[in-house]
């Protein structure tokens, strides 16, 4: 999904992290949902700092579209980023 040379760039970026971040993700029945955990542990490879966790919800139930959060440790506030983008190419953007 991410070429080399965008994994070095994003080691490049990630090295700057000071506080660990922690790329949440919840369990969905999406067909892309495969693809997201791809993403983020491939994302999650670029640094220590990074790692990549999954929280199922307390009933067992699935989000109805993949998402993830961003988390750390210094705020109490996360970001939530939920679906796919319909041109995948946008991922170019992290």
């Amino acid at each position: 999904m991410l070429d080399t040379q965008l994994l070095e760039q994003l080691k490049t970026l990630f090295a700057q992290l000071e506080n660990p971040v922690k790329l949440v993700y919840e369990p969905s029945s999406h067909a892309d949902q495969d693809e997201l955990v791809s993403l983020l542990t491939a994302v999650a490879s670029t640094s220590s700092k990074l790692s990549v966790e999954l929280i199922a919800a307390d009933d067992g139930s699935q989000a109805r579209s993949p998402s993830f959060t961003l988390n750390t440790k210094v705020s109490i506030r996360g970001f939530l980023l939920r679906g796919f983008p319909m041109d995948m190419s946008l991922v170019r953007l992290f």
